[in-house]
């Protein structure tokens, strides 16, 4: 076994309340025989016992930076499960993550058992979304994924918009920062507000003087909605390239 399996299995083990050896032994208790000695099905097995025992919409150990890396560690047992002699990692003296990189396969196979994670349908769009032009998903970019996650989860919990928001809408991202708040350019002039993304319409949410006004909704669902980089700034200049149009059937 590589390091990242021996990991992997040992720690998960642990959290099932067993040791390395007997999850292996209850593995070959109940595998078919022709994977008996396959270590990607082991580090699924231990990985996959483990999680089935939650049945939460969020997994509750995210919020945890060594479940966050222990994860991370199985994508990279799952990439490569047997020992190399020219691995570099190949010894538990000098192994460390970071600077890998996991694999698409891996990500696919791995991120959406965890419950909040990813989607089984989408994983593949975004694994490549997530690292762009990068060769692999590194541990940063994981762990920042994985806090925006938590962002958006504690924001479904706390957050509500007024009488547009839809029960059958699932949020996506929030953005409602006091310190760097959203801004909505209308008329040469900026609206700070609040804005939230569901998987159906964009919501803003304007900061008055008598607090939150009634949410504009778009429709992101009208094959008319357009999307699309912008330049805004006071007086019709375009001084900020970071802006972006949103238009659609109903606005």
């Amino acid at each position: 076994l590589s390091v990242d399996a021996i990991v992997a299995i040992e720690q998960f083990a642990r959290l099932n309340g067993l040791t390395g050896r007997q999850v292996q032994r209850i593995f070959k208790a109940l595998a078919h025989e022709h994977v008996h000695n396959d270590a990607r099905s082991l580090v699924e097995y231990c990985c996959f016992r483990y999680l089935s025992r939650d049945n939460s919409d969020f997994h509750p150990s995210l919020r945890e930076l060594a479940f966050q890396r222990l994860i991370f560690v199985t994508m990279l047992a799952w990439n490569d499960p047997y020992d190399e002699d020219n691995d570099p990692h190949s010894s538990l003296d000098n192994y460390s993550i970071l600077g890998r990189l996991v694999e698409e396969d891996a990500f696919v196979r791995i991120a959406p058992a965890v419950a909040g994670v990813a989607d089984a349908s989408t994983a593949h769009h975004l694994f490549r979304a997530l690292v762009g032009a990068e060769k692999g998903l590194s541990l940063d970019l994981w762990t920042t994924y994985l806090g925006e996650l938590l962002k958006v989860h504690h924001g479904r919990q706390t957050h509500k918009i007024g009488d547009n928001f839809l029960s059958d809408e699932q949020v996506l991202c929030i953005g409602s920062s006091r310190k760097r708040p959203v801004l909505k350019w209308e008329q040469n002039t900026a609206w700070p507000g609040h804005l939230t993304l569901t998987n159906k319409a964009l919501y803003f949410e304007a900061i008055g003087l008598a607090g939150m006004k009634k949410p504009l909704r778009l429709d992101l669902t009208d094959h008319n909605s357009k999307i699309e980089k912008a330049k805004v700034g006071p007086f019709g200049s375009r001084l900020f390239d970071s802006a972006v149009s949103v238009s659609s059937g109903s606005v």
